[in-house]
């Protein structure tokens, strides 16, 4: 086939776009699957490795060498697969550069030295059309050394590129047209550095005229060694007898050697059988490898196409030769690709694994910050005990402390009022309403003096007063706050510490932070506690200076104060009242217990810290709900998200496998149509995979959603566990972008189609389950059970049709869904009458009479809306049912 070699190209090169495109998807994913399942931006889904490896791959070129001696016809050769007079072939003693020819969509030659880059001066354009014109006037003055050139390390080394627009080159595919390794020892370091890099196809041109020499038979062990996984096709040119051709091809005059003279002794064989027979008698050909061998007259070739000769005439078999070469390569070359392409969609299938993976690393985190706040919150809730303890003790252990606190506080107040003048009260008036009081009324009445100076000693009596209480509120408030500092640093600062460290917890705050956007709650747990914490000390010295001034306002009380006034007033002279200011003092000191102030400042103390721990527990109660909260709300989406990255993973994957199954078993086709459905159609297929004889071929078309989730619904088919109660799915292929056919097993019909007994259906509807089990063995719901979704096979056992589910991921979920469908099919086993009717409450209280009492408690209970049944408890007594009918 003339144009096969171009075939194999076109369709590789549409197969790497098309994996291209799939690579793209998979990225577009591995993104949204970080995105959607807030993995950290570093996580790499899809290794440097895989992706560097994939790329390199697909991008590769593929060249071919064309090796031989000199004038042994490989630029003639060259020339024909291209179909261009490209490579000079005449009146040249040989081409001793190597011609690197590839594609170029402005075509072009030039001279590359050995570093890659192109010789100064040799770059030329050339603008005639390969198929009308040939370049080797171009090509000849670049390709061709004589003389001494030969012998130059630099010239040598040098290539010859010429790039030119052909569809094989633009495939990726160069030709490279080389000498042997024998013409001398620069150009063998030349060849022999070629061979270092992998070269699948290799050409190894042979002339009929000389046969095997010695030095064809060198290069080809020599290749065969060094590259052994490489495919080598052998040509044997001139097999024409032409005479005209024998002299062009004569050895050049510019040969310093005696020419290897052949041996013709067997004149009743042909060139190639001759050639053929020494390959083989020395192991170089075999049975197999014999279809690598190919006869050939590239001249005779030239002139039969250009004549388009007919079937019938002596040299068409020459062309049919030159056809089972072009062939025989392109069969190579398309070898060479479907290994490329299958182990692309290997490693594009590992990503894919490795894209699920990610699945799994997002719930072990999730179980992971699950246990670590509750770890975190059972920690601040003891830490938080501890503290409480840790302070009162602190509290307690100092009320000795305390009282010289507040024995110092009032000493240093008593005295600092004596140095301070009380002049006279600005406040009488406003003193004076307090005489007025009823307590004070009731207890003094009378007694009380409606005079000037008895009302300025009792408004002095609240000055000296006032000053003390402020005075000892001050002076006690320093002392407690630096006592409890001290102490709270030195004894419990390190559980306060770990306290706030808990509530720091990043993994804590993060999660109740989205928690309450979730809820709609406005409330700051963690930072409320953690500033209560931060702001006990001040809080406590707060609390003791209140406790102190109320314990010394209830101490000198209105009426306290009204009978101390009247006792200075009545005990000194009218006109000695700023001498009696130390009376005053003296008379309010003394009425001051510090046992109780102290008592009273440790109360407020320990009610403050039960107020403050009451606070901190509820808060961590809250939070403790919360956290249980939001462990269902992220399970929930957890599901959502995984099952739709799965549903877009799986069009992925789905596409890729449809692509490997093309490139390693060939394009399904389909036979006669059996049945033609809504959204599918069901064919006979032509056995191009070699499956067994029952089977299928199943045809979807795109429409609309119903297509992504006939593939969705292919990806967990195929991803389920192997059962004998599942229909196979032997794999699928995409005839075009919107249309797939998938190979699967051929069924009688299905459950709702055919006549059988209740016995039978009985049995059925017992493979039925044991498919189920399968299914959530797998890790899926199937969740879309009815009998027409159940295939009768042509043994009368039934499977579950996979492609129908409407797949969940199961996740650790009870399959209610499955269990609800099961007890319906149950149902409609023994009334097939009847539609799949829902909640157990709508098949009404008592059994119908047809269906036995074991029959209908099971269907009870699966159709329960508590549902307190599991499929391998169903599948038991489905069985237990079957041996009763069978007794």
């Amino acid at each position: 086939m003339e144009d096969q070699l171009e075939d194999v190209c076109k369709t590789y090169r549409e197969r790497v776009e098309r994996l291209f495109g799939l690579i793209e998807e998979t990225h577009r994913l591995e993104e949204e699957i970080k995105i959607r399942l807030d993995l950290p931006p570093s996580t790499r889904l899809i290794s440097e490795s895989d992706e560097k490896f994939i790329r390199e791959a697909l991008s590769q070129t593929v060249v071919i060498p064309v090796i031989g001696e000199r004038n042994s016809g490989k630029s003639s050769l060259i020339n024909e697969i291209l179909h261009c007079n490209l490579v000079p072939v005449e009146d040249t003693g040989s081409t001793s550069r190597i011609v690197r020819i590839k594609y170029s969509a402005e075509p072009y030659i030039q001279v590359v030295q050995r570093d890659g880059h192109a010789k100064a001066g040799t770059h030329r354009k050339l603008d005639i059309a390969v198929s009308e014109n040939c370049y080797d006037e171009v090509l000849r003055d670049l390709a061709v050394l004589r003389g001494d050139e030969r012998h130059d390390e630099t010239l040598v080394s040098e290539t010859v590129e010429v790039g030119i627009n052909h569809p094989v080159l633009e495939c990726g595919v160069e030709f490279l047209d080389s000498p042997g390794r024998n013409e001398n020892q620069m150009l063998n370091q030349v060849v022999d550095k070629m061979t270092k890099n992998t070269i699948p196809i290799l050409i190894y041109v042979i002339d009929g005229n000389m046969l095997l020499r010695p030095a064809d038979l060198a290069s080809i062990q020599f290749f065969k060694e060094n590259c052994p996984r490489t495919t080598v096709l052998y040509v044997c040119s001139k097999v024409d007898v032409d005479e005209q051709a024998e002299r062009m091809d004569m050895p050049s005059d510019e040969e310093d050697e005696e020419p290897w003279q052949p041996n013709r002794s067997s004149s009743d064989l042909s060139k190639a059988a001759l050639v053929e027979s020494d390959l083989c008698r020395h192991s170089i050909l075999d049975e197999q490898s014999s279809k690598y061998f190919h006869p050939l007259s590239v001249r005779e070739v030239r002139i039969s196409r250009k004549a388009r000769l007919c079937a019938h005439d002596p040299q068409h078999e020459l062309l049919l030769n030159f056809q089972q070469f072009k062939s025989s390569l392109a069969l190579a070359l398309k070898h060479y690709y479907e290994g490329v392409l299958s182990s692309v969609e290997s490693r594009l299938i590992s990503c894919h694994s490795q894209c699920f993976g990610a699945f799994k690393i997002k719930h072990s985190l999730i179980e992971e910050e699950t246990v670590e706040m509750a770890v975190v919150l059972q920690n601040a809730r003891k830490l938080g005990k501890d503290l409480h303890t840790m302070v009162r003790e602190i509290v307690f252990k100092n009320r000795l402390h305390l009282v010289e606190v507040i024995r110092r506080a009032v000493q240093i107040s008593t005295e600092k009022v004596k140095e301070t003048t009380i002049g006279r009260p600005s406040k009488i008036a406003a003193y004076d309403i307090l005489l007025s009081l009823p307590d004070v009324q009731t207890q003094l009445g009378t007694s009380i003096p409606d005079d000037d100076n008895f009302l300025q000693l009792h408004a002095s009596c609240y000055e000296v007063r006032n000053f003390i209480v402020n005075t000892v509120c001050s002076q006690a408030e320093k002392e407690f706050a630096n006592m409890l500092k001290r102490h709270i640093t030195t004894s419990a600062g390190h559980v306060m510490g770990d306290s706030i460290e808990a509530l720091d917890n990043p993994t804590l705050k993060r999660n109740l932070q989205s928690i309450y956007q979730l809820l709609s709650y406005d409330s700051d747990h963690i930072e409320s506690t953690r500033s209560s914490l931060l702001e006990l000390v001040s809080s406590l010295v707060e609390v003791s200076k209140t406790a102190i001034a109320k314990e010394l306002r209830q101490v000198y009380s209105v009426v306290s104060m009204a009978e101390m006034a009247l006792n200075v007033f009545q005990s000194a002279e009218s006109d000695a009242r700023i001498a009696n200011i130390d009376h005053i003092v003296s008379t309010l000191a003394s009425e001051l217990d510090f046992e109780d102030i102290c008592d009273c400042i440790i109360d407020s103390c320990c009610n403050h810290l039960d107020e403050r721990n009451k606070i901190y527990l509820n808060a961590l109660d809250n939070m403790e709900a919360f956290a249980a909260e939001m462990v269902v709300q992220e399970d929930q989406h957890y599901l959502a998200t995984v099952s739709l990255l799965i549903s877009n993973l799986g069009l992925v994957e789905v596409r890729n496998h449809g692509l490997n199954f093309e490139v390693t078993r060939g394009k399904l086709r389909k036979g006669e149509e059996l049945n033609r459905g809504k959204h599918s159609r069901i064919h006979l297929s032509k056995h191009d995979w070699n499956l067994p004889s029952e089977h299928i071929i199943r045809v979807v078309q795109q429409q609309g959603e119903k297509w992504q989730q006939n593939l969705c619904s292919l990806y967990y088919a195929f991803n389920c566990v192997p059962s004998e109660y599942l229909t196979k799915i032997y794999g699928w292929t995409f005839p075009s972008p919107d249309e797939i056919h998938i190979a699967m097993e051929r069924a009688d019909g299905s459950l709702d189609q055919l006549d059988l007994s209740l016995r039978q259906r009985l049995m059925m509807m017992l493979d039925v389950v044991k498919g189920m089990e399968t299914i959530h063995a797998s890790g899926f719901i199937y969740n879309n059970l009815k009998a027409k979704n159940v295939l009768v096979m042509p043994d009368k056992t039934a499977k579950i049709n996979t492609c129908k589910g409407r797949y969940e991921f199961l996740h650790g979920r009870s399959p209610y869904a499955d269990i609800q469908q099961l007890g319906e099919l149950l149902l409609w086993i023994h009334r097939p009458q009847t539609t799949m009717c829902g909640p157990v409450s709508l098949l009404g209280i008592n059994r119908p009479s047809d269906i036995s009492v074991g029959v209908w408690s099971l269907i009870k209970r699966c159709m329960a809306d508590n549902k307190q049944i599991s499929v391998s408890e169903i599948r038991g007594t489905l069985e237990s049912i079957l041996n009763e009918l069978q007794t």
